[in-house]
């Protein structure tokens, strides 16, 4: 199959949009993927060394989108479905895209692997019992709505200044992701059974971040200083989550990337943590956020209210 029309198919149903085949350039990086769940049919990289790409996108001499994959987000989930379609009768595939710089299939990468058993001694790891939150609605915040939202598994409320600090004053890089955490309280939704209520307070820019060329990561340093700082300024908050910048305008289909979800699944493992995502796109900002459903991240409503909350 010819390479870049798979990746162009597999950025336009990310983007939303249709995309010119010459407008897509895609550079494969040579740093390996981390083994993925996958449905059947399973499709192999077969050199996983070169497991993440960077794209670039333009509308004529424009750059309109880059942002860094997984070779899984640009190729694999469209061979997949592909492959299926043509031959549903196959459950396993390997692949190796034949561009210049990308090694030779070695022997040993065909043979099915089974996974070694290894014993080891059993143990436990159990979450220390929390403290049940206090319960409070969307109307104690001024919040008078009759949406569909107002089912929504994690609502979110913040102040105005707090908005307007993220989506308009706050100096973002045009060239590099940044990101940090989210603070504020959370409280059990008096509007919904299963469902909880975040006031978020404050965005705090991460100290002490592991950036990489794909994406950023915090540190065990990262986590001390937030806590440092929530003991020492905002006594009684909470973390509350994370958030972090892509640089190209928002679309409704594209929202975290996998690497986005990995770093959340890995890192903030409570299921009503969030994750803001900011879309820059020139002076206009898109602000979003995120939390975990199940095994995918799904989009939360969210309110802005005035700075003195209704009690």
């Amino acid at each position: 199959m010819p390479f870049l029309p798979i990746v162009q198919e597999s950025l336009e149903k990310l983007l939303g949009r249709y995309l010119v085949l010459e407008s897509v350039q895609i550079i494969l990086l040579q740093i390996p993927e981390e083994p993925m769940d996958m449905e059947s049919p399973m499709v192999e990289n077969l050199v996983p060394e070169f497991g993440y790409t960077y794209v670039r996108v333009y509308q004529g001499n424009l750059l309109i989108y880059r942002h860094p994959h997984r070779l899984y987000d640009v190729v694999t989930q469209t061979l997949q479905k592909k492959l299926s379609l043509q031959y549903p009768e196959e459950k396993w595939w390997g692949f190796r895209v034949d561009v210049p710089g990308i090694p030779p299939i070695t022997a040993s990468r065909l043979n099915y692997r089974v996974p070694q058993s290894i014993d080891q001694p059993p143990f436990q790891i159990r979450r220390l019992a929390e403290e049940e939150p206090a319960m409070k609605t969307l109307a104690d915040f001024g919040v008078k709505t009759a949406s569909a939202e107002t089912t929504a598994p994690v609502k979110i409320v913040f102040k105005r200044s707090l908005y307007q600090d993220l989506c308009e004053q706050r100096p973002l890089s045009p060239k590099v992701e940044e990101g940090g955490f989210l603070i504020g309280n959370v409280y059990r939704d008096g509007d919904g059974e299963d469902t909880y209520l975040l006031e978020v307070s404050n965005a705090l820019t991460a100290q002490h971040t592991g950036a990489s060329f794909l994406h950023l990561t915090f540190t065990g340093d990262s986590f001390v200083e937030v806590k440092r700082t929530l003991n020492q300024n905002y006594p009684g908050e909470r973390l509350l989550g994370w958030y972090h910048t892509h640089l190209f305008p928002a679309t409704p289909t594209f929202g975290l990337s996998s690497i986005d979800v990995e770093l959340h699944f890995s890192t903030f493992t409570i299921p009503w943590q969030l994750a803001g995502l900011i879309n820059l796109d020139g002076n206009q900002r898109t602000l979003r956020f995120y939390v975990r459903q199940g095994n995918k991240m799904v989009l939360c409503p969210y309110w802005v209210i005035v700075d003195t909350p209704i009690s």
